[in-house]
């Protein structure tokens, strides 16, 4: 559907692959930190925490 509408829009092979890769890229790194960082309240809290005290000695 994507390539569809670029083709439709017009647009040259290479920028539909950098916006596709770009895309890829965000979502990535999206996956990344929502993996590493707590989502709950308190536990993010305490993560930020031990992140300072281990950044900041």
């Amino acid at each position: 559907m994507g390539s569809l509408a670029a083709a439709l829009a017009g647009a040259p092979w290479q920028m539909v692959l950098v916006v596709t890769l770009a895309g890829l890229v965000v979502v990535l790194v999206q996956s990344l930190v929502h993996g590493t960082i707590p989502q709950e309240s308190a536990d993010r809290l305490t993560w930020w925490h031990a992140y300072w005290r281990r950044r900041h000695p």
